[in-house]
């Protein structure tokens, strides 16, 4: 297969990737932690219009889940891409950031939340999803 088509469908399958563990996350830490009664979580004006009901509790999912999706993404793309693999997980955790100012822009969230996931949740992840994915791919010693 051609490498630079490999290594777009690798990063699209990543990305993808990413962005399911990110949900899932999100969805196990929900039945965990459940949200505040009267908050309906699937309607973004009523997350909006009660979002002093959350405490910092509520907060510790979304933060795992956007540094595990961008983690898993930079990982799996990592191993799979040919060459560059830095450039790759720079990259990923660069989209992963974009987004999640996004998110950061149209959902109320705390100051300390917003710089912790800002900081620490997607360039961070990204370059230990291509440490730990580098690490994986050297040749054991016999």
């Amino acid at each position: 297969m051609n490498p630079t088509l490999k290594n777009i469908l690798v990063s699209i399958g990543g990305f993808i990737l990413g962005l399911m563990v990110n949900m899932a996350t999100l969805i196990m830490g929900m039945k965990i932690i459940p949200a505040p009664k009267g908050v309906e979580l699937s309607d973004p004006q009523s997350f909006i219009e009660n979002a002093d009901k959350f405490t910092s509790m509520h907060f510790i999912f979304p933060l795992l889940a956007h540094a595990l999706g961008t983690f898993v993404a930079s990982y799996f793309i990592c191993r799979l891409v040919s060459g560059k693999q830095k450039l790759f997980a720079i990259g990923t955790g660069l989209v992963f950031l974009v987004l999640g100012f996004f998110n950061l822009q149209n959902i109320p969230h705390p100051t300390w939340f917003a710089v912790l996931d800002l900081f620490l949740s997607y360039i961070p992840m990204a370059l230990f999803g291509f440490f730990v994915a580098m690490k994986t791919l050297e040749e054991p010693e016999i």
